[in-house]
């Protein structure tokens, strides 16, 4: 059910993304199509890296029944962070539904995915079949000529091809068209491989293809390649091409002009000509293109616009472990966004490490390999470790083959020792540099390497796991098995 409720968040997160999209599309007619543009840019790239964003984003926190023994052992935590705390008791789960539930809702996923799919190869195979068949132009068109230009028969009109080595394809019928009309094209054409918009386009076309049961993906898609037409006109314009002359073009060239298959290739020349023949001849039309400050405020404004899709997310459970309350008070409590509070714990795990290997006293060896039975099934084992107050995760490895892991039913995950690999000569100077300063490695680039998925609660279990192992006496530990 959790992981039900994590794609439902991811899935109504995109949509809140590309629906923001739109509708500051809408709110920004009066704004140059650029601008457009690149929001609905940002919220395709947003939506293409949620997934990866939410181990950072917010998730709810279930409270814990508020029986006397519980506020008793949290007033405790409170005063004194070596007093046992009794385990936190976990709300019994509701009832999984049937598991025919996800498989049809999984196959019917997979089948329109798949569809979708089917349909980009489709669109890559014509275009690819289409720049095979046609030729070289061999004119020369002076300066600002794109990298290939191609002439086919087959082609509808001017338009881009590709995404990772974009080419422009001319129709038979440009051999004659005057110089000035082929090079305004050309501009536009060279407009597009400047903006990479078939790159941007594809990954439009994937995301709406995953999500195709969606409307807002492919409203997106459509509106990115009309506006995407509209920025190259005003790039063309900002050229110097005489609106007039480029409208008269367009409109010579809007005959007989049918889309592209998919998203293989960029619009034809004149695709779209009704509405870019309005604004190229509005004289008033804002043409400047956005810079990278804005392209920064849309990304973090859209990426707040998933936010309240967080409610969603399955709940952070108390850690089941005793002494929890101690140790995460005494761990990493400060505040400010989870990336500062990152930097902040692996500066103190420099120091600690360091201090460390100065005193080794300082920490507390554990046997080879150590296992301890936790409350609520939960079992730690530990190998080649060391227990180090003040490090990140609570511990150090004395060897490549160190780690800490945690396990209860299926859920595992652990922290390994790993070593990087060869560092170059500008690392090594830099690690002699901040040594001296108390935040250098000393030469030793050994590293942690979490193992299993990466989130707040498993952390925040692993955390107290060690706390465990720290304040249990060495009696009371079993031997792992090599």
């Amino acid at each position: 059910m959790a992981a039900l409720q994590e794609i439902l968040f991811l899935k109504l997160g995109a949509s809140a993304v590309l629906a923001t999209a739109l509708a500051a599309g809408a709110l920004l007619r009066g704004h140059s199509a650029a601008l457009r543009s690149r929001i609905l840019s940002v919220a395709v790239l947003i939506v293409c890296v949620l997934p990866a964003l939410a181990p950072m984003l917010p998730r709810p926190t279930s409270q814990a029944p508020s029986t006397g023994s519980t506020v008793a052992a949290a007033a405790a935590s409170t005063t004194d962070l070596r007093a046992p705390v009794a385990p936190m008791s976990v709300p019994p789960r509701a009832p999984a539904p049937g598991p025919w539930l996800p498989v049809l809702i999984g196959g019917l996923w997979l089948a329109g995915a798949a569809a979708c799919g089917v349909r980009l190869l489709r669109s890559h195979r014509a275009a690819c079949t289409l720049v095979r068949r046609a030729r070289p132009y061999a004119a020369a068109m002076g300066p600002g000529r794109p990298a290939r230009v191609l002439v086919s028969a087959d082609a509808a009109g001017a338009m881009v091809v590709g995404w990772l080595r974009p080419v422009v394809v001319l129709p038979a019928a440009a051999l004659d068209w005057p110089a000035p009309e082929l090079a305004a094209v050309l501009r536009h054409e060279q407009a597009h491989i400047a903006r990479r918009d078939n790159a941007l386009a594809l990954i439009a076309g994937i995301v709406a293809a995953v999500q195709w049961f969606d409307p807002l993906g492919w409203l997106v898609l459509a509106r990115l390649r009309r506006e995407a037409e509209a920025a190259c006109d005003d790039a063309v314009v900002r050229a110097g091409v005489q609106p007039a002359y480029y409208a008269r073009i367009l409109l010579e060239r809007a005959v007989g002009v049918c889309p592209p298959p998919a998203v293989a290739a960029a619009a034809p020349f004149a695709s779209h000509a009704a509405g870019r023949l309005r604004r190229i001849l509005d004289q008033t039309a804002d043409r400047t293109s956005p810079g990278g400050l804005t392209t920064f405020v849309a990304a973090g404004l859209l990426l707040l616009a998933a936010l309240p899709a967080t409610a969603l997310r399955p709940a952070t459970a108390p850690v089941p472990v005793a002494n929890a309350h101690a140790f995460l008070r005494a761990g990493d409590t400060d505040g400010g966004p989870a990336w500062w509070r990152e930097i902040r714990a692996e500066l103190r795990e420099v120091r600690a490490v360091r201090a460390w290997k100065r005193d080794p006293a300082r920490g507390k060896p554990l046997p080879a390999a150590v296992a301890l039975e936790l409350p609520d099934g939960w079992t730690v084992e530990a190998r080649d470790a060391v227990l180090l107050p003040g490090a990140k995760f609570g511990c150090v490895f004395t060897s490549e083959h160190g780690y800490v892991r945690v396990s209860r039913g299926g859920e595992r995950f652990a922290l390994e020792a790993v070593s990087h690999p060869p560092v170059d000569r500008t690392v090594l100077l830099l690690d002699k540099i901040l040594t001296p300063l108390g935040y250098g490695c000393g030469g030793d680039f050994r590293a942690y390497r979490f193992v299993g998925w990466r989130s707040e609660p498993n952390l925040a279990v692993l955390r107290a796991a060690v706390a465990a192992l720290a304040e249990a006496p060495l009696s009371s530990l079993g031997e792992v098995e090599p």
